[in-house]
């Protein structure tokens, strides 16, 4: 028989794979080799996003960078003005993320309009062309060897962008490269794709450990989170985090069983729940909760009320495998068994509860109620930031709490790539707290700098840009109603000093401001 084909090298020769198909079964009772259990197209998505989003040039760069985002307007308006239908890696991701690609042939839609609004906008001899190219190839060499490995063994087609054929290998931080060869056929890419995709497939071909009520109740959770009103609006925001004891102790007073979907999300990672019907009195309870101590008519009764009937009725369509949610439930147990994408519940648990690395000190949640409470009511600075951190929603939540923290490292990589200075608003609270910005400037750039950095990574028609936009503008009222306050205080103080020394100095003093208060009065009036 042929040797047994290894998959330790991803650059090795493919003489193996044909003395391997050369040999033929010499007996008819020979025993067959195995079928391989077929991959499931939710987690074979995945796989073949991870290959190409981290696949690198011999050059140590990645092939998909100049793809990654979009190029904003004011940088590059030529590109938007070629480009009707715009799309990067980032929005893949997040479609990927939310399940929006119901098959590989959605995903791969993506990737073609990405490719060829590259090789629209990229003139042919350019290296953002050839890229584009090479991306394609790398996207269908690696889908046909995670979907259908026994029906491609031939050769794919030769590449239109280039020469070469394209080799994957391993570099020393475990990236891949890419690497170009003299030899005109591209199958050299299908053959060095080998060693990552059996380890991809061989991962997910592994015992359930999941049992299926946690399945379901990850499922229902998923609908939950993006659940939207007919505005598009998310109406799981308010319920994400209690409100405060400090600033709500009332809230305290009332509920007797405080619940949230933080809490939620923990008992799902826990395996606590047993059934699906023990987590839907959780969230139940959660909205029942809302009802109770807010007035009816208030928006957050209105989303306590919806999300109740949303649980209630997916519920039913969840136990008995009707509706389009039973079709996500299998990419999410594949997700789950393959542990390279983390489940909404892990990522909302994780994300609410750990700090970035870099506010680790900030992990203590008292510690964030403490560098983010008002020290100073009278100091303009806390006024200013107090402002921003309890502006609130048409719904009744915070527009602040994306803000509040930076996104961790280990879930959003690119977020460090393309933001070099972060900055959230529980750093700023603990920084003004210690005394460090001395003036009401140094905290309007901090802030500023924090919303430019929302704008610069998420896309223009995101809500976090639109809510970053809102503050940016409240930030700006607040500061010009802060100068006017302490600009007339300080006139004023200014005025009684003058006036106290008496004669015609004092006489002339009381004349100007009356002149000015006139102008002030006659301002008002023409607002009116």
């Amino acid at each position: 028989m042929g040797r047994k084909r290894r998959a330790s090298s991803v650059t090795r020769s493919i003489d193996d794979d044909d003395d391997s198909s050369s040999h033929t079964s010499e007996t008819p009772t020979m025993q067959m080799r195995p079928k391989r259990k077929k991959i499931d197209v939710g987690d074979a998505m995945q796989q073949v996003y991870d290959v190409i989003r981290n696949f690198k040039k011999e050059d140590g760069s990645l092939l998909c960078d100049p793809f990654i985002r979009i190029p904003k307007k004011r940088q590059e308006p030529s590109y938007h003005e070629v480009v009707t239908n715009p799309i990067d890696f980032i929005k893949i991701q997040q479609k990927l993320k939310t399940d929006e690609y119901d098959d590989m042939s959605d995903f791969q839609a993506d990737v073609e309009l990405l490719v060829k609004n590259a090789k629209t906008f990229y003139k042919r001899n350019t290296q953002e062309h050839r890229d584009a190219g090479e991306l394609m190839d790398l996207f269908i060499a690696t889908r046909n060897k995670l979907i259908s490995p026994q029906s491609h063994e031939g050769t794919p087609e030769p590449s239109k962008s280039g020469g070469g054929k394209l080799i994957l290998k391993v570099g020393k931080g475990g990236g891949l490269k890419l690497k170009d060869s003299a030899t005109p056929s591209t199958s050299g890419l299908k053959r060095s794709l080998d060693s990552e995709t059996e380890d991809s497939r061989d991962s997910s071909i592994c015992t359930e450990s999941d049992n299926e009520p946690n399945m379901q109740c990850e499922e229902l959770f998923t609908v939950v989170m993006s659940s939207t009103d007919a505005d598009n609006r998310p109406l799981h925001e308010v319920f994400q985090l209690l409100p405060s004891k400090k600033r709500y102790p009332e809230y305290y007073d009332v509920i007797d069983i405080p619940i949230d979907l933080r809490t939620i999300a923990r008992r799902i990672q826990g395996g606590q729940y047993a059934s699906l019907g023990d987590m839907e009195k959780d969230l139940i309870l959660m909205t029942k909760n809302a009802c109770t101590f807010n007035e009816p008519g208030s928006q957050i009764y209105k989303d306590a009320k919806a999300l109740k009937k949303l649980v209630q009725s997916k519920k039913i369509e969840i136990e008995s495998g009707t509706g389009k949610s039973s079709g996500k439930s299998e990419r999410i147990r594949s997700k789950r068994m393959r542990g390279g994408a983390q489940s909404v519940s892990a990522i909302t648990a994780a994300l609410l509860s750990e700090e970035d690395d870099d506010e680790s000190d900030d992990s203590d949640q008292g510690d964030e109620e403490e560098a983010i409470d008002l020290e100073d009511p009278n100091n303009p600075l806390w006024q200013l930031y107090d402002a921003i951190r309890n502006a609130k929603t048409q719904g009744g939540g915070y527009l602040s709490e994306p803000f509040l923290k930076l996104p961790a490292k280990r879930y959003n990589p690119d977020y460090y790539r393309i933001i070099k200075n972060p900055r959230s608003l529980v750093t700023i609270g603990k920084t003004l707290k210690a005394g460090h910005y001395s003036t009401l400037n140094e905290l309007t750039g901090e802030l500023n700098l924090m919303f430019e950095n929302a704008k610069k990574f998420n896309p223009s028609d995101s809500r976090l840009y639109r809510d970053a936009v809102k503050l940016q503008k409240l930030m700006q009222r607040k500061v010009q109603e802060v100068l006017d306050r302490e600009g007339r205080n300080q006139y004023d103080e200014e005025s009684e000093s003058e006036e106290e020394e008496g004669g015609a100095g004092g006489d002339k003093l009381r004349n100007i401001r009356i002149q000015h208060q006139n102008q002030r009065r006659r301002g008002r009036e023409k607002i009116g």
